[in-house]
């Protein structure tokens, strides 16, 4: 696996190129934290987003099960993970878009009494509910 340097070089150039950016910004990305609450049809698309942009660590919040009737509609999820938490079927497809994404699993819910404790960590919190 490449080191951090090299991992900028090569697969972050494009970013890099982009004035908004630049090698600085994909750096401040390297180390951000992001919490993403749902891994179902919206969440999916975002984890899957925040992984291929090199964020440094994502928790992922989901207490659901990979059920066929999600196939047509989350994009990271097929058949042979029915019945499989989405948080754990999730990290292991994510992990293969990119091996440098740290992951912080929560398969339960996000209640009034754990949320703050849950959230404070993080740099971005992102409702990717569908519901």
């Amino acid at each position: 696996m490449p080191d951090v340097k090299d991992a900028i070089d090569a697969r972050y150039s494009r970013h890099c190129r982009l004035p908004e950016l630049g090698r600085r910004g994909q750096e401040r990305l390297l180390s951000s934290r992001i919490l993403i609450v749902g891994c179902g049809a919206l969440g999916a698309a975002i984890a899957s987003l925040a992984a291929r942009a090199g964020v440094g660590s994502l928790r992922i919040v989901d207490r659901d099960f990979v059920d066929l009737s999600n196939l047509q509609r989350q994009v990271l999820f097929s058949v042979e993970d029915i019945g499989v938490l989405k948080v754990e079927a999730a990290a292991r497809r994510l992990s293969k878009l990119n091996p440098n994404v740290q992951f912080d699993l929560y398969p339960y819910a996000i209640t009034r009494e754990n949320a703050l404790e849950l959230l404070a960590p993080y740099d971005v919190v992102i409702d990717g509910t569908d519901n």
